[in-house]
């Protein structure tokens, strides 16, 4: 198995090669820190999974994993992040990957994600199922799941108290392109304010 794993932290690129080593004893690893990175690996090398940390710099939006699966849809991606499931592991679900996996998870969990994806099986934590099964009993639908990948890019960066300058340097649009999508995002969740729109945050996205 040859697995490239995606994260700007060392400390966990040991620990998953630690364990990976653990199980699998003709695994070959490869690390790399940033998006760019990314991408040059996958141009020069066939991967049979990759774990994929959401919030390493120049990956830090839906669309970098949505062009991957585009890109190379042969390839199983593990999202690995410390964004909790509830916010996306939905969305990044149905986009194609095979597993969402938060970093606080124990190591029993992320190797029960390990195997299954190996054996090309989707993984869905507990959480997750609950999650799925609470969204087919609810009659009042989530407003934000209407919002495009790049809308929700924006409204998440817009809820931590970004500057659209910051939001636009993060998502590499310009702040102008930004107060658009914001526009755009209230026009289509239904509020006016800023207060309202976190109103709606903590009512559908808390935890984030």
């Amino acid at each position: 198995m040859k697995i490239l794993i995606a994260d700007d932290h060392p400390m966990i690129h040991r620990g998953l090669r630690y364990m990976l080593r653990e199980e699998y004893a003709n695994l070959i690893c490869d690390s790399v820190y940033d998006g760019d990175e990314v991408l040059d690996k996958l141009k020069a090398e066939k991967y049979d999974i990759v774990i994929l940390d959401i919030n390493m710099p120049n990956a830090e939006n839906l669309i970098f994993t949505e062009y991957l699966l585009k890109k190379y849809p042969e390839i199983k991606i593990i999202i690995y992040s410390l964004n909790p499931e509830r916010v996306y592991a939905l969305r990044y679900l149905k986009m194609g990957v095979f597993a969402y996996v938060e970093k606080n998870a124990s190591d029993k969990e992320f190797m029960t994600a390990i195997e299954k994806v190996h054996h090309s099986h989707k993984y869905f934590s507990q959480p997750v199922l609950d999650l799925i099964t609470s969204t087919k009993l609810l009659t009042a639908k989530n407003p934000f799941d209407i919002l495009s990948n790049r809308e929700m890019d924006v409204a998440v960066h817009l809820a931590k108290g970004l500057e659209y300058s910051t939001i636009g340097e993060i998502l590499n649009i310009s702040p102008s392109t930004v107060s658009t999508y914001k526009s755009r995002i209230f026009e289509k969740i239904g509020v006016s304010k800023y207060v309202e729109f976190i109103d709606l945050v903590n009512k559908y996205l808390n935890h984030m």
